[in-house]
């Protein structure tokens, strides 16, 4: 029993020893972390100028900054140095008021123009915010607007909006007189798929940031109107092979052929640059309601016509032929 109760009493020492060592480990450890201590928060109170998704900005002749404030539906102006100056607009369609306004530009004269681009249209102020004058007709005749997204003024004081909607760009005087438009909805040179942001150089270049086509766009004075279109791009898409016209498609040659059309269309193709071939005749690729995308089936004489007829006059045109294997096939030659 002594026994016993001698190496017990020894176990629990040496238990008591490691138990100890242990907690000091954890000791040293923890002092050797780094401690981070509260200093400071900010903002602390919400000032007149805070922003809610600044998405402008232009800088006048003196150095004065003007932001336009998208979802706080303002105009806000500083100091170089970032003080603030003032502010206007809320909310709204009258004169003076904004609806998530987009881009901004000062002319040399002070003047600030405004692409107010949910209430399609472009709002002119001095440069301490009295309203001055607007263009605000919606559509896409010369003159009008579909959601304009950016403003730029030349050293003449021509104003160039970024009609974004209309895949276009348009030209006016300081005074808002119509002077020229060019681009239309497409994938090639001087079309654009919804371009966004819009300068211009001291020699008059306009540079043109086409944001779906995931490009720049570079013009002169000399940039092609809506009188001398740009020869646009094409595409041609056929689902099926060959002369022997099966009941229905494959479903896999049927969903590339869709998702065919569909990329198409993201690079800025519009519907009647796709010459769609398919045995299913009832598609509505664009959900208008209406089964008048496929223009037939994917025969050889109707690929002829697609590729002598259709095609010509375009810049480029895009084959995409989806087969379903075996030996049917397409031949494209002098007989065919």
């Amino acid at each position: 029993m002594s026994k016993n109760h001698d190496f017990s009493w020894s176990s629990l020492a040496r238990l008591l020893v490691l138990a100890l060592v242990a907690l000091m480990c954890l000791i040293g450890s923890a002092a050797a972390e780094e401690k981070y201590v509260y200093k400071n928060m900010w903002p602390k109170l919400e000032q007149s100028w805070y922003f809610s998704y600044p998405n402008g900005i232009a800088v006048d002749s003196s150095g004065n900054v003007y932001v336009a404030d998208e979802d706080n539906h303002r105009i806000q102006k500083f100091s170089s140095s970032g003080v603030f100056l003032a502010k206007w607009g809320s909310k709204g369609s009258g004169d003076g008021q904004f609806y998530y306004p987009g881009g901004i530009a000062v002319d040399s004269s002070g003047n600030v123009y405004v692409a107010d681009t949910y209430n399609d249209r472009i709002q002119k102020f001095s440069s301490s915010g009295v309203f001055l004058a607007k263009w605000d007709s919606k559509g896409s005749g010369d003159g009008q607007f579909y959601y304009p997204y950016d403003i730029a003024v030349d050293s003449s004081g021509n104003v160039y909006v970024v009609d974004a909607s209309n895949d276009r760009i348009q030209k006016f005087s300081s005074s808002g007189v119509f002077l020229a438009k060019w681009g239309s909805k497409g994938s090639g040179d001087g079309q654009f798929y919804y371009p966004d942001g819009i300068e211009v150089d001291s020699s008059g270049n306009v540079y043109v940031a086409d944001k779906y086509n995931n490009r720049i766009q570079v013009f002169s004075k000399d940039t092609p109107t809506a009188d001398t279109p740009t020869a646009p791009n094409k595409a041609i898409i056929v689902a099926g092979s060959g002369p022997n016209l099966r009941p229905r498609l494959w479903d896999e040659i049927s969903l590339n052929a869709n998702y065919a059309y569909l990329a198409l269309n993201y690079q800025g193709f519009a519907k009647d640059a796709i010459y769609y071939l398919s045995y299913d005749t009832e598609l509505d690729m664009d959900n208008n309601g209406i089964a008048d995308d496929v223009k037939g089936k994917p025969t050889n004489s109707n690929l002829k016509k697609a590729l002598t007829e259709w095609a010509p006059g375009a810049k480029d045109v895009v084959v995409y032929m989806m087969g379903h294997g075996g030996s049917e096939r397409f031949r494209i030659g002098e007989t065919e």
